[in-house]
């Protein structure tokens, strides 16, 4: 009996390990930190051109550095738990406008980045036509997708495609690891 409850208790000692080294985490933040230790965080980072909607559920950076990539525009989201915001969501965007030479450079290293930080990456083709990545822990715990969008000459007010490299970050809420 007394080998029974010492066996149990290493088993779920290592079943605590793994689920705390499989956080998803951007900048060493965990996904669920409170707004104010994000914001607090991100701040002495020195990111700039910083926007915070009027109820603290969205907060943007400009001009940010995401793995030795320069991105346009990192947007994360709070969910309101009735204490506090966390942090639920994070989105690093950047536009290449035509340049799609260079968008998919940025896509791959920023692809070989991600998979050297999770053990679960998996290829695809987008609806249209871009080669993407999800990646995670495992094909069952997904923490996010690296995708191109593009925004049509018709759709667009200048005449002209753009073509977006999109970070985006969607881990359930006991999750958290960083890239």
């Amino acid at each position: 009996m007394f080998k029974c409850k010492i066996i149990i208790s290493l088993i779920l000692l290592f079943n605590s390990v793994l689920s705390y080294s499989q956080q998803a985490s951007i900048y060493g933040i965990p996904f669920g930190s409170t707004f104010s230790k994000v914001e607090r965080i991100l701040d002495q980072k020195l990111f700039t051109g910083k926007y915070i909607n009027y109820d603290h559920s969205v907060i943007e950076y400009h001009d940010v550095n995401m793995a030795g990539i320069i991105f346009g525009s990192l947007i994360i989201s709070f969910n309101n738990t009735g204490t506090d915001n966390i942090m639920t969501k994070a989105r690093f965007s950047s536009c290449y406008k035509s340049n799609t030479t260079q968008l998919k450079k940025d896509r791959e290293e920023l692809s070989q980045k991600l998979s050297q930080k999770y053990s679960y990456m998996r290829s695809y083709i987008n609806p249209i036509g871009y080669k993407s990545y999800e990646f995670g822990f495992s094909e069952d715990y997904i923490v996010g997708e690296l995708s191109v969008s593009v925004l049509r000459k018709d759709q667009s007010s200048f005449g002209m495609d753009y073509y977006y490299l999109e970070l985006n970050y969607n881990p359930k809420p006991s999750d958290s690891s960083d890239l």
